[in-house]
């Protein structure tokens, strides 16, 4: 009996439970297992009988919706190109015209003074004198002093009033028109007269000349003390004197008057109150307006100037060598070699006008140039004054035809330009003096 005979419609292996009824039926199912197993086969297995399609179940629930789709982006298309601009609209009409305002009251300030009156014009010029030399006579007699002297009207120099000088000097040339030159200025000080120690420039005396008149053979010089190196006493007789002068320009022309200012604005009359009316009182009557004030009138012009001064310069001994720049100033000792050792200072600003150097030496030497220059601020400027190439001892530099402006506190020195000398001189002495207007 077969398997399935035996037991039925059982389940295959895999297909579903199997409940046998007792040991002999467990047996024979494994049995039968093992025979399937073997053979690949059930035993005694039907053929698979497919049932009729069972009716169809019921529609299963619709599923729930999905979740909406996001948005998609957004995009904006071109802009389309501009319009055209219209026409802009025509002006519109001008206001009328403001009314015009009332004018202002009159004006009670008194008017300006005249202008002041131009200043007058300077006075031309005066020249400046080359030195010259005398020889000193301690006569205080007013006579002729001699020929080629000078003498003064006291023993101390600072009392001296008047100088009396020979119409020859020294070295017995003319100098009446050198002493006539003294005088010649219309100015109250007609300028500077410096007598200066020949041999010895540091002992010299300075007078402002006041007059001077002609007595024949000598000159008569009015003089007032400015300084020196003398107060009491004065040169020993015999001295040889070296005079230098410094000419004062003239006195200019007064400056015109300046117009009178205009009169002032007559003041506003002003009529007090009246007063009450009394039982038998009569008010007092209103002040009077006061009166406008006069115009002032313009100053008058300043007079004309025409007054200068003079700076004295001085060296001390020294033997000059060849070819050599040698400056001076304001120092009793020995010129420098080097610009702007020793300077004087200007005190007033001007113009220089006039310059001239005295060169005294005890061994002449040969007589190669020698020039003299102005020079001004440390070599900013220099200005010849003359060059000179005598046998002489005694040299005389000057210029009155210079006009160099000048301020406060400028420095001025002299400068000598030396020559490659055959001989060269010796023992050496300067004296300067600049006249500034």
């Amino acid at each position: 009996m077969s398997f399935i005979r035996y037991f039925g419609n059982l389940p295959r292996p895999g297909q579903g439970p199997f409940a046998p009824k007792n040991l002999d039926d467990l047996r024979k199912y494994v049995e039968s297992l093992h025979d399937a197993l073997a053979t690949g086969k059930w035993v005694n297995e039907e053929p698979d009988v497919t049932g009729p399609t069972g009716p169809s179940g019921p529609t299963g629930a619709t599923g729930a919706s999905g979740a909406t789709g996001g948005t998609g982006p957004e995009v904006t298309g071109p802009t389309g190109p501009q319009g055209e601009e219209g026409l802009q609209g025509d002006a519109g009409p001008s206001g009328n015209a403001g009314a015009t305002g009332p004018t202002g009251a009159a004006s009670t300030v008194t008017g300006p003074a005249g202008p002041t009156g131009g200043a007058g014009a300077t006075g031309p010029t005066g020249d400046s004198s080359d030195g010259v030399f005398w020889e000193f006579d301690t006569d205080t007699t007013d006579n002729d002093p001699g020929v080629g002297r000078c003498s003064a009207d006291d023993v101390d120099a600072d009392n001296v009033t008047q100088w009396n000088i020979s119409d020859t000097d020294y070295n017995s040339g003319s100098a009446q028109g050198w002493l006539n030159e003294l005088s010649a200025s219309t100015g109250t000080t007609k300028g500077h007269l410096k007598l200066t120690k020949a041999d010895d420039p540091s002992e010299w005396v300075l007078y402002s000349v006041t007059g001077g008149t002609d007595a024949g053979n000598f000159h008569r010089i009015s003089v007032a003390w400015v300084g020196g190196t003398y107060g009491a006493g004065i040169f020993s007789d015999a001295t040889i004197l070296s005079l230098t002068f410094s000419r004062a320009g003239n006195v200019g022309t007064a400056g015109a008057t300046g117009p009178t200012g205009p009169t002032g604005q007559t003041g506003p009359s002003v009529t007090g109150p009246t007063g009450p009316t009394g039982s038998s009182v009569t008010g007092p009557a209103g002040p009077t307006g006061s009166q406008g004030a006069e115009g002032a009138t313009g100053p008058t012009g300043p007079a004309g100037g025409g007054t200068g001064y003079a700076l004295h310069l001085c060296a001390g001994t020294f033997n000059p060598v060849d070819s050599t720049n040698y400056y001076f100033g304001n120092q009793l000792i020995a010129p420098a070699d080097a610009i702007g050792t020793f300077p004087i200072y200007v005190p007033k600003a001007g113009s220089i006008k006039s310059a001239e150097v005295t060169w005294y030496a005890s061994t002449a030497g040969s007589n190669e140039n020698v020039s003299a220059y102005v020079s001004l601020n440390i070599g900013d400027s220099t200005t010849l004054i003359k060059t000179l190439g005598t046998l002489g001892a005694c040299k005389r530099f000057y210029n009155n035809a210079l006009n160099i402006a000048v301020a406060y506190g400028d420095q001025i020195e002299i400068k000598l330009v030396t020559p490659a000398w055959a001989t060269n001189p010796l023992t050496v002495k300067l004296t300067g003096c600049v006249y500034i207007e």
